[in-house]
């Protein structure tokens, strides 16, 4: 169907509104196609309309249970408008689909930690480090978690791999910084929050933490 190479082609070259407008005669001649509906979906997604992706992918998932990036691209969407549980739910979903989802786990992790399941949002992050383990805003997310829940030696410790692979991180010094200073480990904690305030001379919380 020349609409639906039409759609690829201006969804390609980053024309979504033309992609969205072939995709849209598409539907309404093949409507039980799920793949359909995704890449419009997507195409809404990237558009910023993340209300009318939101439909799509619901009707994505409807059509084909089986699509665990419709699942993700909606938990995403609750993510970052802070509805964390719906988040979870779809997240959820893309794992049962997808068992070795990385993303899913990431960011379903840091919901948890967002609704304070400190224990929940760990078992995430380290399934998804076990995953990925050179992805290091995983682990970085990972000493984040162990520092809310007050594990500080191992908040110190993960963030130790983070700046064993990126040395100039600067949330990860900070990060350790903060770690360093609850657990009343000041030396250490000067010297984090020196490094930052040096890497950054704008960084106000570092000079007044």
């Amino acid at each position: 169907m020349a609409h639906a190479y039409l759609a690829t082609i201006y969804s390609d070259a980053g024309n979504y509104e033309e992609a969205i407008k072939y995709l849209a005669t598409v539907i309404e001649l093949e409507p039980g196609i799920a793949l359909n509906f995704f890449k419009r979906g997507y195409c809404y997604d990237v558009m910023g309309k993340k209300q009318e992706a939101l439909i799509d992918y619901s009707q994505t998932i409807i059509l084909n249970t089986s699509n665990a990036g419709a699942s993700y691209n909606s938990g995403l969407i609750y993510f970052n408008w802070d509805r964390y549980q719906e988040a979870i739910q779809d997240f959820t979903m893309a794992i049962k689909i997808g068992p070795l989802y990385v993303s899913a786990y990431f960011i379903r992790g840091k919901a948890h930690n967002k609704l304070k399941n400190y224990d929940t949002a760990i078992a995430d992050l380290q399934k998804a480090f076990s995953l990925k383990p050179d992805e290091v805003n995983i682990q970085q997310d990972l000493g984040v978690a162990y520092d809310a829940k007050g594990e500080f030696e191992k908040a110190i410790a993960a963030n130790d791999i983070v700046l064993s692979k990126t040395p100039n991180n600067k949330d990860a010094h900070f990060n350790r910084g903060l770690a360093y200073f609850s657990s009343w480990k000041y030396e250490e904690a000067i010297g984090e929050f020196k490094w930052v305030t040096e890497f950054d001379s704008i960084d106000h919380e570092a000079f007044f933490i």
